[in-house]
């Protein structure tokens, strides 16, 4: 099966296996094209962080949840524009309450809808106050289990086959949390960087030697032939919608022609100049392209071309360059559009001093007209029996053991810049390292981890929303939530005496405030000593003409001490911030700042070069080596 993009994958996916066919997809992005996968992913990027609109757009829509595309519309018009769904989610399950919710609007979701808005709220609720006592593994399992998302997945066809690439995702998970320790988010960066660097074509599960349906778009079978080819959906457009240009310049080398259009509040559009024969010619040429790919996938068949779409009662009244496909057959060949046909086609002419005649060719034309009975032999179930499987007899064969090959998992900040402390060198295992400390420095040390989350979960809503200060009902929010510890009993001006003074210091109002650009929580991948590094920025500053400004919140306790000193201790950090930064950006030098948010007025800033960003990476490939011979 040939198809001009992956667009409807899954309902011929699910249409060749209700006809007792065995599809796979060739080509994409193998195994984390799967629907599965991102599902998955989807879900648990909502459990991090319920604010993050995409991801819980894509969790509501997926079996986890199941809501229908008119409910996510009236959801996200309920709650506003430039606002997050998730309190009007949780207004919906009664969870708590958005004043800013469209009332009218969350009246318009039916009943059934509603129970399982509010099912799904319940469920990604309790299963956030469960992600610090739950492995990441663990985490996949009780997600899907507890959503109903795995009896949705092995309800369909191939449930087994579709379920394995979340068993999949598991297995990467539990790799995950033995290399880097369990963090939800990393993982979640791991995933997202795997899934862009993973060469292999093929998802975990397909069969060797697949003997059933082949998928492919038509793109990938250029300079290939099979006996066999459909090219189903001919019923599109040549042209999509789109709305005319507002400029359009010609082809031509010199003098182009140029055509404009003028567009009116109320009115139609004035096209100027040459704007009718421009935006003419550039759909002609867009549908000449079209053909041509069609004819690409034509003329991969050996045997037998099947080509299939919808056409009208009577041809079209006007002809137009957008015309579809299967239009233009059954205009060209008069097809019968009532009842099956067949249309002759005459012989080719044999060349000259050949004696020789040939039969005239003829395609069959097969009309599903709608009906009652199509529809039910359309939507019926064939499936096979499975064969008898053969045992065999004697005993199990023996097989060498082949050494697994060592995975490329990337290292974390923490764990690269803690890896030799102490007096000897050694990887950085914190929950070991906790377990091993005394039971107040354990308290004290989760209690300072727990504030800073929730100072940098403050300063990151804060930029969002134009660095507005957060409302008190929103520091309880913040300060009670499972990423923070759940159980925390900081006090609102505990959480708001930094926050505060950042908003309140020179170097914010001089650098920050009235930025070009500024983005928080920037992940960041750089590869160094053919080892990959991961991280998040605090905030990336951003401005025409100067160096990318990157700043990083510390919330740790000064006591006295030189802001010099402590920030020495982050060196290994700056390296890979400027490291990543520049070569992102393609810049030959960035701008640190550390600001520690108890004298947020003395920021550490630091011009990095392309001498000092060398430097560090000879410092990281140093490190990196310790720790491989380590």
């Amino acid at each position: 099966v040939l198809l001009r993009a992956f667009t409807r994958l899954d309902a011929y996916e699910d249409s060749l296996e209700r006809a007792g066919l065995r599809p796979y997809v060739v080509g994409g992005r193998g195994y984390w094209s799967q629907q599965q996968v991102a599902d998955v992913c989807a879900l648990l990027a909502t459990i991090a962080n319920p604010l993050d609109d995409q991801a819980l757009l894509g969790a509501l829509a997926s079996p986890a949840c199941g809501v229908t595309p008119d409910t996510l519309w009236l959801l996200r018009a309920a709650a506003g524009g430039g606002r997050h769904i998730w309190p009007t989610v949780e207004q919906t399950a009664g969870l708590g309450e958005d004043e800013g919710a469209d009332v009218e609007r969350l009246g318009q979701i039916p009943a059934a809808e509603l129970s399982l808005l509010r099912a799904f709220a319940e469920t990604i609720a309790e299963l956030r106050r469960r992600t610090t006592s739950l492995s990441l593994a663990g985490l996949i399992d009780a997600a899907v289990t507890e959503t109903g998302y795995d009896l949705a997945v092995l309800m369909r066809p191939a449930g087994e086959t579709r379920f394995a690439n979340v068993r999949k995702l598991m297995r990467l998970a539990a790799e995950f949390e033995s290399a880097e320790g369990r963090d939800l988010r990393g993982l979640l960066d791991f995933l997202a960087a795997r899934a862009d660097a993973d060469a292999d074509a093929q998802a975990a599960t397909a069969v060797e030697g697949h003997d059933g349906v082949r998928i492919m778009t038509i793109h990938s079978a250029k300079g290939l032939e099979f006996d066999v080819v459909a090219i189903p959906h001919l019923s599109r457009g040549l042209l999509p919608a789109a709305r005319t240009p507002l400029l359009t310049l010609g082809r031509e080398q010199e003098g182009p022609r140029v055509g404009m259009q003028l567009r009116r509040l109320g009115a139609r559009g004035v096209n100027l100049y040459a704007q009718r024969e421009l935006c003419e010619d550039a759909q002609v040429r867009e549908a000449e392209e079209e053909l041509r790919l069609f004819h690409v996938g034509a003329t991969r068949a050996r045997e037998r071309l099947l080509l299939s779409g919808v056409i009208g009662s009577s041809s079209p009244s006007r002809e137009s360059h957008g015309k579809a496909v299967i239009e233009r057959i059954a205009t060209a060949f008069e097809i019968d559009r009532e009842r099956d046909s067949t249309v002759e086609v005459a012989a080719p002419e044999p060349r000259p001093g050949l004696e020789a005649a040939f039969e005239p060719s003829e395609i069959a034309i097969r009309l599903n007209l709608a009906s009652v009975e199509r529809a039910t032999t359309l939507t019926a179930v064939r499936k096979e029996p499975d064969a008898a499987r053969d045992d065999g007899e004697g005993p199990a064969p023996l097989v060498a053991r082949r050494p697994a090959k060592a995975a490329r998992r990337p290292l974390s900040y923490t764990a690269i810049s803690t890896y030799g402390e102490g007096s000897e060198e050694r990887p950085l295992d914190s929950d070991r390292a906790l377990r091993e400390s005394a039971g107040d420095e354990r308290a004290e040390a989760d209690r300072g981890a727990a504030r800073g989350i929730a100072v940098h979960s403050l300063l990151e809503w804060s930029q969002a929303n134009g660095w507005r200060a957060p409302t008190a009902e929103l520091v309880r929010r913040i300060s009670t939530s499972a990423e923070v510890g759940g159980g925390s009993d900081f006090s609102e001006e505990t959480l708001l005496a930094p926050f505060q003074a950042w908003l309140d210091s020179s170097f914010f109002a001089e650098r920050i405030q009235n930025a070009e650009r500024t983005r928080t929580e920037v992940p960041l991948l750089v590869e160094v000593g053919d080892t990959v590094l991961r991280g998040s920025i605090d905030l990336l500053v951003e401005e025409n003409g100067k160096p990318p400004l990157i700043v990083d919140y510390k919330t740790d306790r000064v006591d006295g001490a030189e802001i010099a000193e402590l920030v020495a201790r982050y060196e290994i950090q700056q390296a890979i911030y400027a490291l990543a930064v520049a070569e992102a950006r393609g810049v030959s030098g960035v701008e640190l700042a550390y600001v520690f948010l108890e004298r947020p007025e003395h920021p550490a800033v630091a011009q990095w070069g392309p001498a000092e960003i060398e430097a560090g990476r000879r410092r990281l490939e140093a490190k990196i080596h310790r720790i491989r011979e380590g």
